[in-house]
């Protein structure tokens, strides 16, 4: 089965001008700022509630726990925007490409022509396929396509959506990626990487799975008709 995506959403993604241009800002600071603004919103939105109950309730009913909440809310926000303006993602980022053997200086140019970089936290490089965790050498990456989960528990379905990362060595990596998003990544690497094998098909998952050495060899005569092949599995 194909999944579908909204064009709109799609082109505007696409289009849309890149204006961060350095790896780090995009990682840790712009989170940071966003974990401040939440900080902001969250005390306006308590001191509103707080307000309303001293109105409408008899004086001293409004009790602390609007209080409690909102000082819980500011602290955590403030320590996950400590951990972001102090780089937490990034050095991370830069462990992990120390521990495999890649230069993260390297990563930083590569991100800076980049196109692609969504809520899935994803970019394409020329090089790298450039994540918020890890950094993937483009020639390292056999196969790509989009699944989808659905789950039953509890009573309630639900559906998660993925994006996975076939590589040569047998590792597949799964980010979370909205339909829109998927597809645009999908076409950027299709577009600069046509070597990558794109979207899904049982014959070669089996081959990926039995025949790994040989799988660039084999699996041109089997790609799919489109990149937007996806999986669907009911869990």
């Amino acid at each position: 089965m194909r999944f579908t995506f909204n064009e709109n959403k799609l082109n505007k993604i696409e289009n849309t001008p890149i204006k961060e241009t350095t790896l780090k800002y995009v990682v840790d600071t712009k989170n940071g700022i966003n974990s401040l603004l939440c900080i902001a919103g969250l005390i306006v939105f308590m001191f509103v509630i707080y307000i309303i109950g001293s109105i409408i309730l008899p004086s001293g009913r409004v009790g602390a726990m609007p209080a409690i909440i909102c000082i819980g809310g500011i602290i955590g926000m403030i320590k996950y925007a400590i951990y972001h303006f102090g780089g937490g993602n990034y050095k991370k980022l830069k462990s992990y490409c120390q521990s495999n053997g890649i230069d993260i200086s390297d990563v930083e140019n590569d991100f800076k022509n980049r196109r692609i970089y969504g809520n899935a936290l994803c970019a394409v490089g020329d090089r790298y396929f450039i994540c918020i965790d890890r950094v993937i050498p483009v020639d390292d990456i056999y196969w790509v396509f989009y699944s989808d989960y659905k789950t039953h528990t509890e009573g309630k379905d639900s559906k998660k959506f993925f994006l996975e990362i076939c590589c040569n060595d047998g590792t597949i990596t799964e980010y979370y990626a909205a339909p829109e998003y998927a597809a645009a990544i999908l076409n950027e690497l299709n577009k600069k990487h046509p070597n990558i094998v794109m979207g899904y098909s049982f014959a070669l998952e089996k081959l990926y799975a039995n025949e790994r050495d040989e799988f660039i060899a084999k699996a041109d005569a089997m790609r799919p008709e489109s990149i937007y092949e996806m999986k669907s599995l009911n869990l």
